[in-house]
């Protein structure tokens, strides 16, 4: 028997994971010559199994890479969030690192959290924060050493607010400061950049740029231990396994968690759910939107053949 079924009674769904918007499924509208049309959805192309129940739709894929189903990565202006980074001056190679709420590029490596900064920005203006302390400018001394304290309610010598600028090209930036010195009634505001004593290493706002061209004999500038120029945000499409030392006998690695090996690129099968009966929205121009959760099950052999399953 023959049903005569309209076009215009069916409403094509794309799948949306509805917990991140960053992460967008990979999807391609299919139309038939019928008039018919639906939306294909990578993530339910070659599925191990599929069950309807409980008004939900769950169903497992196929070994894949995350990548084959999402488009996940998004770039962003730097600016928009806040970074955890390390501060590496390029003239002395030396990490800048805090020594009793003072700072000095002398830190050969970023390892601990003395040499990790919280830098954030409000508006146009940057504060770089450690610990709940923030980096401010001394003015009472002639030298304008940076140091760590407790946030300002007020701040009216804009001793805590910075200027941070990058090339977007080298993982390098300069950090600008335009704070007031009271007692200098002719010029009272100060544009200088961050550098260092060449007898100490103590960072200091006291550097002077003539133009903003890259000088790489000078030592206001500061590299990145992450991009300053545009961030991926979002998963990298890549499961990986990483080993540990586990070297009981002569107790090397005992107290640290050194990496011994990472292995990349480890397709997994996921678990797909779509709540049909409240999770779908249906838009003015007849096509809908269908929330899935996405989970990833470990139900496949290590290298070493051990099984794992959630």
């Amino acid at each position: 028997m023959n049903i005569d079924v309209s076009a215009t009674n069916f409403i094509p769904l794309s799948a949306y994971y509805g917990l991140n918007d960053n992460i967008v499924l990979n999807s391609t509208l299919i139309e038939l010559d019928n008039g018919f049309n639906f939306i294909k959805q990578n993530i339910f192309a070659n599925n191990q199994d599929v069950v309807f129940g409980n008004k939900d739709l769950l169903t497992v894929t196929q070994l894949n890479n995350f990548y084959v189903f999402t488009n996940s990565q998004k770039y962003v202006d730097s600016g928009e969030f806040v970074i955890f980074t390390g501060l590496k001056n390029k003239k002395n190679n030396s990490y800048i690192t805090n020594i009793n709420n003072v700072l000095y590029a002398t830190s050969p490596t970023c390892s601990t959290q003395s040499e990790f900064f919280r830098i954030l920005r409000e508006d146009d203006i940057y504060y770089i924060t450690q610990n709940g302390f923030y980096a401010t400018i001394v003015i009472n001394n002639g030298k304008w050493d940076i140091i760590m304290s407790e946030k300002l309610d007020s701040d009216p010598y804009n001793t805590q607010k910075f200027y941070v600028s990058s090339n977007q090209t080298l993982d390098t930036l300069t950090i600008k400061s335009k704070f007031i010195v009271p007692q200098w009634d002719s010029s009272p505001t100060i544009e200088r950049y961050w550098s260092y004593s060449y007898v100490n290493s103590a960072v200091r706002s006291n550097g002077l740029i003539a133009d903003d061209d890259y000088i790489p004999e000078n030592n206001y500038y500061w590299e990145t231990t992450v991009s300053v120029g545009l961030f991926a945000i979002g998963f990298n499409n890549d499961i990986k396994w990483v080993k540990y030392y586990n070297q009981i006998d002569d107790r090397k690695y005992n107290q640290t968690v050194d990496i011994k090996e990472v292995i990349s690129n480890i397709p997994l099968n996921y678990l797909i759910s779509c709540p049909y009966e409240k999770a779908i929205e249906i838009n003015s121009n007849k096509t809908g939107k269908m929330n899935v959760n996405i989970s990833n099950l470990k139900n496949i052999a290590t290298p070493e053949y051990n099984n794992s399953n959630i």
